[in-house]
């Protein structure tokens, strides 16, 4: 994710997947990135683990992450169920 680019790409690896391949040394090249601020709706519950309040949901760090690069983000959200809650958490209604 580096805005200026000059295009809309981005490879999100979900944090378990990250785990594990970093666990074998693949992805050890790219660099991390990580969204801050920004609150899931997702309604999330582990028996195992605690989980983080910052920690989103893979359609709402999509979401986030075109909207910061000025990438377009129509539709991304339209069959989310639960858009509303989360463009309210994140103070993004209208969007």
């Amino acid at each position: 994710m580096v805005p200026g680019t000059g295009g809309c790409f981005e490879l999100e690896v979900d944090g378990q997947l990250l785990y594990s391949k970093l666990k074998t040394g693949q992805f050890i090249h790219i660099p991390p990135r990580s969204l801050r601020g920004y609150y899931t709706a997702y309604p999330r519950v582990s028996r195992l683990y605690s989980d983080p309040p910052e920690g989103l949901a893979t359609v709402e760090a999509l979401f986030l992450a075109y909207r910061i690069l000025g990438c377009p983000t129509a539709g991304l959200l339209d069959h989310y169920h639960w858009r509303d809650e989360f463009l309210r958490r994140n103070q993004l209604e209208g969007e």
